[in-house]
């Protein structure tokens, strides 16, 4: 009991520290939603397999093309309000300090940071999408592990740091997703399927992204400027994992994956999340 009330003092202690702008926002206020929202994803993870495994694959390509378009015009909107939001304020790129103030420009920054954490939920149901498909041989442990440490981190970000250089973060992030969400709503057309060559150059990018996000922590540890190191320090961290996961993924689908198949570069192996599959038939 004693331990526990410390926890509480402790987290009481940390939440006074939080921004104030965001403190009373929807699922900020506490811990309690992003780790809810894991262990659910979890369990989902978990028990999905096992109700799926008698049953047909759903046929859900209409709603995943929505999805798909959603999930692209949301990170659009967020990428664009970062870029322009930070050049309104004149925000550097290289390290920020985050300014506390309801002026609008600030505000808007913080608000699009709030809508950028908030798609971190709603790509979750990418694992779901792939469970009801019964394409489990996607869920990897680096897809499970992104999707659940995402929403973590900018629950942090979001309560803590809503602004500063937490918005090239999500700026950068928004962008890949656009790119990404784009590639995943063509899929859904098999008539598409022969111009989608270029999915190992989305695993560059998404490595580009996470080296230029690595490169900018330690930067900003140099300028010191009055962004929270521990945030930077934290950065650093979950950079050089995605870094290691990410690298390992393309190292094994792309390098030594396509070793193994004496096919070439205009469909004929295609690569879904790190799972080589034959050219897709026109009836999937």
């Amino acid at each position: 009991m004693e331990f526990v009330k410390d926890v509480k003092e402790y987290y009481k202690g940390l939440d006074a520290m939080s921004d104030p702008r965001t403190r009373k926002w929807p699922f900020v206020s506490s811990i309690a939603s992003p780790l809810f929202a894991c262990l659910l994803y979890l369990f989902i993870v978990n028990v999905g397999p096992h109700l799926m495994e008698k049953r047909q694959p759903f046929e859900i390509r209409k709603l995943m093309v929505i999805y798909n378009l959603g999930a692209t015009l949301l990170n659009l909107y967020c990428t664009t309000h970062l870029f322009v939001g930070s050049w309104k304020a004149g925000y550097k790129y290289i390290c920020q300090r985050v300014i506390v103030s309801t002026e609008p420009t600030h505000l808007m920054i913080a608000e699009v940071i709030w809508w950028f954490y908030i798609s971190k939920y709603l790509e979750m149901l990418d694992t779901v999408f792939f469970i009801m498909r019964k394409k489990t041989n996607q869920i990897s442990f680096l897809h499970v592990y992104h999707h659940t440490s995402v929403v973590i981190i900018w629950w942090i970000g979001i309560k803590w740091v809503p602004g500063g250089s937490s918005f090239y973060c999500a700026a950068v992030n928004s962008f890949v997703h656009v790119v990404m969400y784009t590639y995943y709503g063509l899929s859904m057309f098999p008539s598409l399927h022969r111009y989608l060559w270029w999915k190992r150059y989305l695993t560059q990018f998404q490595l580009l992204q996470f080296g230029s996000l690595f490169i900018q922590a330690i930067l900003a540890l140099r300028q010191d400027c009055g962004f929270p190191r521990w945030m930077c320090y934290a950065l650093l961290g979950y950079m050089t994992s995605m870094i290691f996961l990410f690298g390992n993924f393309y190292l094994q689908t792309y390098l030594k994956g396509m070793k193994k198949h004496d096919k070439d570069v205009n469909g004929n192996v295609h690569s879904v999340n790190g799972k080589l599959e034959g050219k897709p038939k026109k009836d999937q």
